[in-house]
């Protein structure tokens, strides 16, 4: 599977560069990076809990420019000239600088996937499908279809988000509300309440240990993870199983992933690529760690003679209708068709969850939120009253 590695080095006027380039290991990043004329210095790969969505540019912003690009190549335009218009629209300098490396590749005689590629801000599907392109497919389609996919993207990311933001901060103010009644408000009247010779009242305890607790373990649940994640090298596969199987967030989590799968497995066979390729980088697009490892090497089968749901379904992990359609699909000889289709199906499941889950997480959090601060109202006031009858 293809990794990123970031690298330094010279080129052929001797102008000290940086960049990125994507390959199986470092020795194949060195060779393509000679082959592009260039003298590299240091090379080394960059860890993928390093990386930010597609190298730090948006899916909205690369969506948007990949159409652009896309809409002056219909215009007539050639490429190069278009990667250069486009740069100039774009706020992101990232994504800017980005194109005009590519087109100065382009220029250069490196092949578009390999331009595409080596920069390491663009999604290691959309570069594969770039391939399809160099034997005879439209360039123009390539860039309007990934370019329409990375959109989708970005608003099914903003809607999860925006819908999580009402609990989440509803939530976040009373825990940090409650934690500093607890430590700062309750210890003083714990000091007066001793100043009469009682305790507090064991609600009190209770709550001001309980919250003492959650507050130490959030602090701390980062370098556990971390800890962990040294420790245990399949961490973040079983999470990933843990993910999939909890109430209502997991269905969500699959659906996506399944839709996901489709339409990235449609987008690479519709670029003439082979079947086994196709898997490949459909697969690697996952990500949830645990379904990303378990169907690993199912390429490998189907390129062995197997069919494609079959050999899923031997796997064990996908959803029985799932493999249904894509039975359906291979038998029919329309399995781009169907996995349009259940891309579409499975992306309206996912939102619907995602609308129920809503509905569900507001009322909860409201509930949760009423209750703490009721039992930490309770825990104040009992003392109170115990100050009131000693005096």
């Amino acid at each position: 599977m293809a990794r990123l590695f970031e690298y330094e080095g010279l080129d052929k006027r001797g102008k000290r560069i940086k960049g990125r380039v994507y390959a199986t290991s470092k020795e194949e990043a060195l060779k393509k990076l000679r082959e592009e004329g260039l003298l590299p210095y240091s090379v080394k790969e960059r860890r993928s809990f390093e990386l930010k969505i597609f190298g730090g540019v948006s899916e909205e912003e690369l969506g948007f420019s990949l159409i652009q690009v896309a809409t002056f190549l219909y215009s007539g335009f050639p490429l190069t000239k278009s990667l250069e218009l486009v740069s100039r629209q774009v706020d992101n300098e990232l994504l800017s600088s980005s194109l005009i490396s590519v087109k100065e590749k382009v220029e250069r005689g490196v092949s578009v996937s390999e331009a595409f590629s080596s920069v390491g801000v663009f999604p290691q599907f959309f570069c594969q499908m770039l391939r399809g392109s160099q034997r005879g497919e439209n360039l123009e389609l390539i860039f309007k279809s990934a370019g329409e996919f990375l959109l989708k993207l970005s608003e099914i990311r903003g809607r999860l988000t925006s819908s999580l933001i009402y609990p989440s901060v509803v939530i976040t103010f009373s825990f940090l509300a409650i934690v500093l009644s607890t430590q700062l408000v309750i210890p003083k009247i714990e000091d007066v309440l001793k100043g009469f010779g009682k305790e507090l009242p064991l609600i009190t305890k209770l709550v001001v240990k309980l919250f003492t607790l959650l507050t130490l373990f959030a602090l701390g649940l980062p370098f556990l993870l971390i800890l962990l994640k040294f420790k245990y090298k399949n961490l973040w596969e079983k999470l990933g199983e843990l993910s999939l199987k909890a109430p209502l967030i997991g269905k969500i989590i699959l659906y996506f992933e399944l839709a996901r799968f489709c339409k990235v497995l449609n987008l690479m066979l519709s670029s003439a690529n082979p079947i086994d390729l196709s898997l490949q980088y459909a697969i690697s697009s996952l990500t949830n760690p645990y379904l990303k490892k378990r169907l690993w090497g199912v390429e490998g089968e189907v390129l062995r003679g197997k069919s494609l749901s079959r050999a899923l379904k031997e796997r064990g992990v996908l959803p029985e209708d799932f493999i249904n359609l894509l039975e359906t699909g291979e038998i029919s000889g329309e399995l781009e068709r169907i996995l349009e289709l259940m891309e579409e199906s499975y992306t309206k499941r996912a939102l619907r969850e995602v609308e129920l889950w809503v509905r569900l997480v507001e009322p909860l959090s409201i509930l949760l939120v009423g209750f703490v601060v009721a039992l930490v109202v309770i825990s104040v006031i009992l003392p109170i009253v115990e100050i009131s009858t000693g005096l």
